[in-house]
């Protein structure tokens, strides 16, 4: 039997949005998955690079309301928190460049210097070792975008 869960999520765009989600009796201890997640959190570097692009039709970003659209990303699990903050340190290049295309596509705009220094300037990370699929039932579809 299913219990429909109301969840409200906000949105700066449309303010709430009510979502509807069906959790199975299943669901109550669903499987771990061999992923850690690193969530990339943007901070005021980016909101000011945002707001001074020439094309943004005066739309203007704020802190507020980009900390609650933070990316995660999933990646390979390992034994050691050392071990995930070395891959996390050679993919913050990569982190980097999916925030920018993330809100301009045009790579000349992107800001010149996109070291590892300057990514830890520009945005924090969390990490949880432990990823629970909630979902498992439904099949993990891939996107190219």
């Amino acid at each position: 039997m299913a219990v429909i869960c109301r969840l409200l999520w906000f949105h700066e765009s449309l303010r709430s949005n009510v979502l509807s989600m069906k959790v199975d009796a299943e669901h109550v201890d669903p499987p771990m998955i061999n992923r850690t997640s690193v969530t990339v959190i943007v901070k005021q570097p980016y909101i000011e690079w945002a707001n001074a692009l020439p094309d943004n039709d005066g739309m203007v970003v704020t802190l507020e309301n980009m900390s609650n659209q933070p990316t995660p990303f999933l990646i390979p699990s390992f034994d050691t928190v050392p071990e995930i903050e070395k891959y996390v340190q050679k993919l913050k290049p990569y982190l980097f460049r999916q925030q920018l295309n993330a809100w301009c596509t045009e790579p000349r705009w992107w800001p010149k210097n996109r070291s590892s220094k300057e990514f830890d300037n520009w945005f924090d990370i969390k990490i949880s070792e432990l990823v629970f699929d909630i979902a498992a039932k439904d099949p993990l579809l891939h996107d190219d975008f």
